[in-house]
């Protein structure tokens, strides 16, 4: 095959250089648009802080000129870096390890967004050092709201449950009710109190609460009180209900007797699961997100080094001639 030169050139390598560059360019286009079509806020930062790059959320959040301003100045309206020092960024930079934490940040319209955030090495220089750290940040702030609600629900019913007589057991040193209201004989699964009455609570107590409730009785009848125990309820059909206790011994001239307050946390613990589920389903999301961004990266930087081979060639031709 016979070469053909064109100004001293060889048509091949300019042929081979230009086709690097477009895949080079086809690359970046394609990580960009993989990075612009994630739905949580990215920024890139080098080691002072200065931000080097950020998706479209980020600056429809923060603004479109924050590029080249301090990341702390930007997302926290601050003159110092973050507290407690070194942040997550920083922390990255120094042990090349991912690093995650929960933040609230302030928007450009003024508004406080939470975020969980993981930040990741995304650049590295010849000599292997950190020179570009990725934060991904999503956007939690509605699972903020309902942990805060939650909280409050919870504050809310403990005292409901400490001032009034709302799902009450009064049982002896045996555990042998003496004494419920209708609340808690629905708790375990009965209609009516006679169903329930004279028999140990252990009955509906599930099994496999069973040795730790007993070590729990211990400890109440000890320290005189037990406070915040969580264990299951179980009626005739297999159904569980979480519950937790509140207990109180008291000493009476027939005896010595517990009175239990004791509420459903049904819904309290379902809550905690679908909060540990999303948490789970965002570091998986995550992990993929940062594995097809160093394949990409890579990718990357293979064909850089294909051009500078070509550029190099093109140089030595030129020297030739």
């Amino acid at each position: 095959m016979n070469k053909i030169r064109y100004g001293g050139l060889n048509v091949t390598l300019v042929h081979n250089l230009k086709k690097k560059i477009q895949e080079l360019n086809e690359s970046e286009g394609k990580l960009n648009a993989m990075l612009q079509s994630i739905g949580d806020h990215m920024s890139m930062m080098d080691k002072d802080l200065n931000i080097l790059w950020a998706n479209e959320i980020a600056k429809k959040i923060f603004g479109n000129n924050i590029i080249g301003k301090k990341c702390y100045k930007v997302y926290h309206g601050r003159k110092k870096p973050c507290e407690p020092y070194p942040c997550l960024t920083l922390k990255a930079f120094q042990d090349g390890k991912i690093h995650e934490h929960n933040t609230q940040v302030i928007s450009k319209d003024g508004k406080i967004i939470h975020f969980h955030c993981t930040a990741n090495v995304a650049l590295k220089d010849k000599t292997g050092k950190p020179r570009g750290v990725i934060e991904i940040s999503r956007n939690v702030t509605e699972q903020k709201k309902a942990q805060e609600k939650l909280k409050e629900s919870e504050e809310k019913y403990r005292a409901l449950i400490e001032t009034t007589d709302t799902s009450f057991v009064i049982i002896d040193g045996k555990g042998i009710v003496l004494d419920a209201n209708q609340e808690y004989v629905h708790l375990t699964g009965h209609k009516t109190l006679d169903k329930i009455k004279g028999r140990c609570v252990t009955e509906w107590t599930a099994k496999h609460d069973l040795e730790r409730n007993a070590q729990e009785v211990k400890k109440c009848f000890k320290k005189g009180f037990a406070r915040n125990l969580e264990i299951d309820y179980v009626d005739k059909k297999g159904n569980f209900t979480p519950i937790e206790i509140n207990a109180t011994v008291l000493k009476t001239e027939k005896g010595i007797i517990v009175v239990t307050l004791c509420r459903d946390i049904t819904k309290r613990k379902k809550a905690e699961q679908k909060l540990i589920q999303q948490k789970k389903e965002y570091q998986k999301d995550t992990k993929k997100l940062q594995k097809q961004f160093r394949v990409s990266l890579r990718d990357l930087k293979k064909s850089q080094r294909q051009i500078q081979q070509l550029q190099n060639q093109i140089k030595k031709l030129k020297k030739k001639k």
